[in-house]
């Protein structure tokens, strides 16, 4: 899992496919929501999860940080949310 790896090495590691595959089905997240918590469309997490993308390493970070329990992804959820009604009004 992504938490297996020191914060101080994540800029050389980058998560598989694989990794992220789990991650997600840790957090109970489909592919849509982690799209609206990146800010991309639901094809590019598609294309990192079939590995023709590479999973960019702001994401490991965010992986580790949430199985680690130092980010709450709900919060992050609501903060997503919030900020997409603030770009519609």
């Amino acid at each position: 899992p992504a938490g297996d790896v020191p914060l101080t090495h994540l800029h050389t590691v980058s998560a598989t496919p694989s990794d992220l595959r789990d991650w997600l089905a840790r957090q109970r997240l489909t592919q849509t929501d982690l799209a609206l918590i990146c800010g991309v469309s639901v094809r590019c997490v598609q294309f990192w999860l079939a590995g023709n993308r590479r999973v960019p390493h702001i994401l490991r970070l965010l992986m580790q940080a949430t199985d680690d329990g130092r980010m709450d992804l709900d919060w992050l959820a609501r903060w997503v949310a919030r900020n997409q009604e603030g770009e519609a009004a």
